[in-house]
């Protein structure tokens, strides 16, 4: 498989975790705007809801930024930076439901 299709798998990643805490994070603003407030997270819990959304928003945006200069890195480095966006969202969700709990 070539660069193209690692470059795309790990966009796909990135984008997982991001649209994860995206609509988390939309669920909560619907759920602000119809339910009592005080049955829904506090700001702790909706800055690690943010906090997640940018978590994986700022490595989509380098992603896609630095396309060329990975498309020009060896195939397994490639493939390893791909491996680990898909790596980063169970990281990001253990992240938040330790501080979550805590």
């Amino acid at each position: 498989m070539g660069r193209f299709w690692a470059f795309l798998i790990g966009a796909v990643g990135l984008s997982l975790g991001m649209g994860f805490f995206g609509i988390l994070l939309g669920l909560v603003g619907i759920a602000y705007a119809f339910i009592d407030t005080a049955a829904l997270p506090s700001a702790r819990g909706l800055s690690l809801l943010i906090g997640g959304t940018i978590f994986h928003a700022i490595p989509l945006s380098v992603w896609t930024l630095l396309r060329r200069r990975l498309y020009d890195s060896s195939r397994i480095t490639l493939w390893g930076l791909a491996v680990g966006c898909w790596c980063l969202i169970p990281l990001s969700v253990a992240i938040m439901l330790f501080y979550w709990q805590n």
